[in-house]
C-alpha cells in the first residue's frame, strides 16, 4: 500500500473537524469528511453495538464461526478487511498522496482493534476539555437544550473509551489538546508533521478556512466560526450557568471519574472547583428537567426504534422488524 492512514481519534465536538481541515491544507495529506465504514465490520467480530433487520447477534455468530473456518483464523478475517481497507483508502487519497486522513469519532469504540489492523498507521488523539464538550453538544446538537438521545453516548461514554484507548496504543500515538491547538496552531501542526515525518506548510494554520467540511462534517462549527474561536474554551461557563446544570455537570464529571479526566490531559480536581465557582442565574429549569426525563426513557426502552415502526407501519410497510 502506497498511501499510510492516520486515525484521528476523539469525542464529536473536541475540534476534530478543525484539525482535519488544517491537516488537509498539507500537500502530503488526502482527507475526505467522516468514512465510518471500518465500525460494522469490526463491530461483526465484536457483537457489541448494532441493531438490524437481519440481526446483528446472528451476524456475529456466523461472523465467529467464518473466523473458525479461515485456516488463520481471526488473523484471516482482519487480513482481509486490511485488503479491503487498503483498497478503498488508496482509491480515496489519489496518486500524489502520502497519507490518508480517516476522521471518524465514533471509531473510539474500536480503537484496539483498529491498531490491530493497521500498526503500521499514525494516531492522533485530539482531547478536548469534557466540560466544554458536553456544552457544545448541547449547543451544537440539540439547540441550547438538555436531553439529546442521539449523541448521549458520545457525551457520557465517548470520553472513557478514547482514554482507555489511548493508553493502550499510547506509545505509537501523538496527542494534544483542542484548547492548545487554537491558541498555538503553529506550534501544534509542526509537532504533528514531525510526528508524520513530513514538512509543516505555512497553509495549514491559515488556509483551512477554504477546506470543505463535507457531508459529515462540523456543519454548526464551520458556520458559527470563520478562524480559531479561542472564545470557545470558557463558553461551557454560560451553557451550564443554572443550578440544575452545575448539577448536572457535577453528576456528570463524576461518571466520567478521575483516571478519565486525567488520562485526557485535565485536572479532575481543578474542573470539579471551576464547577463549584460557576456564576448562577436563577432558572427552575422545568424544560431542562423535562427533557432529561424523556431522555433517561428513550434511552432505557429504545423509543425511537418504536416511533420508526410504528412511521413504517402508518406508511402501510408492516414488516417492520428490527433485532440485536
Amino acid at each position: 500500500m502506497s498511501v499510510r492512514p492516520i486515525f484521528l481519534f476523539s469525542v464529536p465536538r473536541s475540534g476534530s473537524t478543525l484539525l482535519q481541515r488544517m491537516l488537509a491544507c498539507n500537500s502530503k495529506i488526502s482527507t475526505h469528511s467522516e468514512l465510518w465504514f471500518l465500525l460494522p465490520h469490526i463491530d461483526a467480530i465484536k457483537n457489541q453495538y448494532g441493531k438490524s433487520i437481519y440481526s446483528m447477534n446472528s451476524l456475529g455468530r456466523a461472523t465467529q464461526s467464518l473466523c473458525k473456518q479461515l485456516p488463520d483464523g481471526e488473523d484471516g478475517y482482519f487480513q482481509g478487511l486490511r485488503q479491503l481497507s487498503d483498497h478503498i483508502y488508496t482509491e480515496l487519497a489519489g496518486p500524489k498522496a502520502v497519507y490518508i486522513l480517516d476522521k471518524t469519532p465514533r471509531y473510539y469504540f474500536i480503537i484496539p482493534e483498529i491498531y490491530r489492523l493497521y500498526p503500521d498507521a499514525k494516531f492522533i488523539f485530539l482531547f478536548r476539555n469534557p466540560l466544554s464538550v458536553a456544552a457544545s453538544l448541547v449547543e451544537s446538537f440539540f439547540r441550547g437544550r438538555l436531553g439529546d438521545y442521539r449523541h448521549r453516548v458520545d457525551m457520557f461514554e465517548g470520553p472513557g473509551y478514547l482514554a482507555r484507548g489511548y493508553e493502550q496504543i499510547r506509545s505509537h500515538s501523538f496527542s494534544l489538546c483542542y484548547e492548545n491547538l487554537v491558541h498555538e496552531p503553529d506550534v501544534w501542526l509542526k509537532q504533528i508533521c514531525e510526528y508524520l515525518e513530513i514538512p509543516f506548510e505555512p497553509s495549514m494554520s491559515t488556509g483551512f478556512k477554504d477546506v470543505p467540511v463535507g457531508d459529515m462534517g462540523d456543519q454548526f462549527g464551520s458556520r458559527q466560526y470563520s478562524g480559531l474561536a479561542t472564545d470557545s474554551v470558557e463558553k461551557w461557563r454560560t451553557v451550564f450557568s443554572t443550578g440544575y446544570r452545575r448539577r448536572y455537570l457535577k453528576k456528570y464529571l463524576r461518571y466520567l471519574g478521575k483516571d478519565t479526566v486525567e488520562c485526557m490531559g485535565y485536572d479532575y480536581s481543578a474542573l470539579d472547583r471551576d464547577i463549584d465557582n460557576l456564576p448562577i442565574r436563577f432558572d427552575l429549569s422545568i424544560e431542562d428537567r423535562v427533557r432529561e426525563l424523556i431522555c433517561l426513557m428513550y434511552s432505557a426502552f429504545e423509543l425511537p426504534l418504536l416511533r420508526e415502526k410504528l412511521a413504517q407501519r402508518k406508511q402501510g410497510r408492516r414488516k417492520m422488524y428490527m433485532h440485536h
